[in-house]
């Protein structure tokens, strides 16, 4: 957030004033300025939701490992909006031991998806998930993994409909799903993956990290 508040303050600095004559300068100076201080206090008043990430596009073609959506960095906030059918959908990552991994299922509030409860899985090397002590996880994924590799699997066990969430810049309200918080115990590449077991249908966003990091969206 601190980089995308420097970035519009240089915006502000950098504007072209140059044909304004100067009282007009230092008018059209102070209203942006003034702007500028409204937007810091509105953020500050409202502070950011739980889901403001950034979005990384993608398009449903990552339905298999060799085909997973790649995430930059797992520890900064990212979100993808997706669509299940059916389909299971894979996500990579790497990551270091230490590292905390934040990961989380969100579902819009739209009829027909009340009882929406996709799996979330996270798929790594066996000899790294099994340092991972888990009470709320299963080993039932059903899916074919490569060599080496296991998964621990998240479903949804809470009440429905769940815990509501607002998200004004988009202006979408989300039913909150399952959320998972651990600590990467061997250096390797991960993957999540979501499914739904049932093959219900239906929309959803599955978000990764917990750093915002808003530089570069200008």
């Amino acid at each position: 957030m601190e980089d995308y508040l420097t970035s519009l303050l240089n915006i502000t600095r950098n504007l072209d004033y140059s044909n304004q004559h100067p009282l007009n300068y230092q008018t059209t100076y102070q209203s942006v300025k003034i702007i500028f201080l409204l937007l810091i206090f509105v953020i500050l008043l409202f502070p950011a939701p739980a889901f403001a990430h950034k979005l990384i596009p993608t398009d449903g073609s990552n339905t298999s490992i060799d085909s997973a959506l790649q995430i930059p960095d797992p520890v900064v906030s990212w979100a993808m909006y997706e669509k299940l059918d059916g389909n299971i959908l894979y996500y990579e990552f790497e990551a270091e031991k230490g590292e905390r991994l934040h990961a989380s299922i969100v579902i819009p509030k739209l009829d027909g998806l009340e009882n929406f409860t996709p799996s979330l899985a996270l798929i790594g090397p066996s000899f790294a998930l099994d340092s991972i002590e888990m009470t709320k996880a299963k080993n039932n994924f059903p899916y074919t993994l490569p060599d080496g590799y296991n998964a621990i699997v998240f479903d949804y066990e809470g009440k429905l409909p769940s815990t509501e969430s607002y998200e004004p810049f988009g202006q979408i309200t989300y039913w909150e799903r399952q959320e998972v918080n651990l600590n990467i115990q061997v250096d390797g590449t991960y993957y999540l993956s979501v499914y739904d077991s049932n093959n219900n249908a239906g929309k959803l966003a599955v978000a990764i990290g917990y750093v915002e990091d808003f530089s570069g969206i200008l």
